[in-house]
């Protein structure tokens, strides 16, 4: 299977051509959030960096979350943080964290959520 840095080399991508559309859902990475995911994460396919994006997706209309947010995924061990602008339905990918990392700012707010229904995703809310 392609690894993400096989498909963002293949598909030439730079930070203008960076979003995605999965439903009605926009994720839109930053420069930042690309070169982080192809350093840290080798070994983890485009198929599965877009099932975590739908799950993100499915946090995010089923908590209404909105701001800066940690996700993460058990599956992947992998956590991203991201900001949420439900009113257009994007989703902007700040950084990825290196491998089983999953901590928020010091003296931040935290909600903990488990159980989407074919989901493995952690969502933190940074205030």
């Amino acid at each position: 299977m392609q690894t993400f840095k096989q498909f963002i080399e293949e598909q030439r991508l730079d930070e203008s051509t960076m979003r995605t559309k999965i439903g009605n859902w926009f994720i839109q990475m930053s420069k930042h959030a690309l070169e982080r995911g192809i350093e840290r994460r080798p070994d983890v396919n485009i198929m599965s960096w877009r099932t975590m994006y739908k799950n993100m997706i499915d946090a995010v209309q089923k908590k209404d979350l909105k701001g800066e947010i940690l996700f993460y995924s058990h599956k992947l061990r992998q956590g991203i943080v991201a900001t949420v602008d439900a009113a257009k339905n994007t989703i902007r990918l700040i950084t990825k964290l290196p491998r089983g990392k999953a901590i928020a700012k010091s003296g931040t707010g935290k909600v903990f959520v488990e159980g989407y229904e074919d989901s493995d995703i952690l969502v933190i809310v940074i205030d």
